[in-house]
């Protein structure tokens, strides 16, 4: 499992991009033929959420589904994106990046990490 570090420190690319797709969709893509057999909405024989905002926003839509909504905001005067997922009505994981792409993925993989510690501190207590 990855750390709030680690997630901080990843830069946008294969590494991160594979990430995602493995946690969010349950696959690794590595040819177009992958995505044309899942009948996946993406144009592109890569899935590059990291780095490319149409593939970011399928992340954005799928983590709507599991995990809760987002907020997505352009800080113009530092030319940042803050990215933050609603894990419940008051609890929001948030993240600053680069780019749009990147505060998404990081955002994501956060949220990822905050909801499973979570599920383990309530599977520890019901011991």
């Amino acid at each position: 499992m990855l750390t709030r570090e680690q997630i901080m420190a990843m830069k946008p690319g294969p590494e991160m991009d594979q990430i995602v797709n493995k946690k969010l969709f349950g696959f690794t893509v590595r040819a177009h033929r992958d995505i044309a057999k899942l009948g996946l909405p993406f144009d592109r024989s890569d899935f590059l959420p990291s780095s490319f905002l149409p593939n970011a926003w399928e992340v954005v839509k799928k983590v709507h589904e599991t995990i809760g909504p987002m907020i997505l905001s352009n800080n113009d005067y530092r030319g940042w994106y803050s990215c933050g997922f609603y894990l419940d009505d008051v609890t929001i994981v948030e993240t600053e990046a680069e780019t749009a792409p990147l505060a998404i993925c990081r955002a994501f993989l956060l949220a990822d990490l905050e909801r499973s510690e979570r599920q383990s501190e309530e599977i520890e207590e019901q011991d």
